[in-house]
């Protein structure tokens, strides 16, 4: 992901998903609830519940705080 507010060479504009991060952003393609995002990544991947909350949240209140999502 590129942000396109930032300058294309500036290197902390450049992001790198895993496959986990991937699913994600994949998954909010449309409007999806944190609780319905928590579902589906559990049922996707072998991973404790705890975790994917701390993680999810982490996660998008990262993405919310440079801009690439909106909450609406």
């Amino acid at each position: 992901m590129i942000p396109l507010t930032k300058e294309v060479a500036d290197l902390e504009a450049i992001y790198s998903l895993n496959d986990v991060g991937v699913f994600i952003w994949e998954q909010m393609s449309e409007p999806i609830s944190l609780e319905e995002l928590k579902n589906r990544i559990i049922a996707e991947f072998e991973v404790d519940e705890s975790v994917v909350m701390d993680d999810l949240s982490q996660f998008t209140a990262e993405l919310l705080d440079s801009g690439v999502i909106s909450e609406d």
